[in-house]
């Protein structure tokens, strides 16, 4: 090496984008009910309840988030989605920031 310290390791698991801690929370709270590689709508709809989510374009957005988490676990991205409404632009932010 040339006298350079070495870049520190990045932090793991690293920190979630702003405005997607409700989202991982829902994730992970309903990992228990996760059949193959997909979360159940109704273990969401469930959950959505419990969680005060009445909104119906807040309820899709979290169905969508949660589908896109369970492909992504299950390495089944891009082979088609379940999902209800197709990627919007709104979505995209909330996942990518």
């Amino acid at each position: 090496m040339d006298g350079e310290a070495d870049e520190p390791p990045p932090e793991w698991p690293p920190d979630p984008l702003p405005g997607t801690d409700e989202y991982l929370r829902a994730f992970t709270e309903l990992s228990g009910d996760r059949i193959s590689s997909a979360t159940p709508y109704s273990a969401i709809d469930r959950w959505a309840q419990r969680n005060g989510v009445t909104d119906p374009d807040e309820f899709a957005l979290l169905v969508e988030m949660i589908s896109a988490m369970d492909m992504a676990l299950s390495g089944t991205e891009g082979q088609g989605s379940t999902a209800s409404r197709p990627l919007s632009p709104e979505l995209f932010d909330a996942v990518f920031g």
